[in-house]
């Protein structure tokens, strides 16, 4: 849901393999069988993001440039129980005299999705897991 959320692009995975059967100049090697179309479906990159640095680079630029302008919108929906809160912090600065911290309230905000905090026995637990991974990685260091 969360993704559902965050990508409202439709993804498509042909595990019948029916595109290639219709295609069939689509070269075999599987790094040329992921496509990312415009709004139009027009082939705009082919590489797998997933097994290819360049191509996720490209792929993640793409998929930014594609959805900045709901980017604020995207992030408010997501914060369910939150988006009171946040339209109240946008509506404080949007006719403040400076106009740089409204565009700072819109910046965290739209950036937020990508971040998050946890508090308690579930964030206790999580450090806890990360010394002893340290500290194991730490002795096989030194044998």
């Amino acid at each position: 849901m969360f993704f559902e959320k965050l990508i409202p692009q439709t993804i498509f995975i042909d595990s019948t393999n029916i595109f290639s059967i219709k295609n069939p100049n689509i070269p075999l090697e599987t790094k040329y069988h992921t496509f990312l179309l415009d709004p139009n479906n027009n082939v705009v990159l082919v590489g797998n993001p997933i097994t290819n640095k360049k191509i996720r680079e490209i792929f993640l630029a793409r998929i930014a440039n594609v959805s900045c302008d709901n980017k604020l919108n995207n992030s408010i929906s997501l914060a369910d129980s939150n988006k009171e809160a946040l339209d109240s912090v946008l509506e404080h600065f949007e006719h403040d005299s400076n106009p740089l911290k409204y565009e700072a309230a819109k910046f965290l905000i739209e950036n937020m999705p990508f971040h998050q905090s946890t508090t308690g026995e579930t964030a206790e637990k999580y450090a806890e897991a990360c010394y002893v991974w340290n500290v194991q990685k730490f002795n096989k260091s030194i044998k």
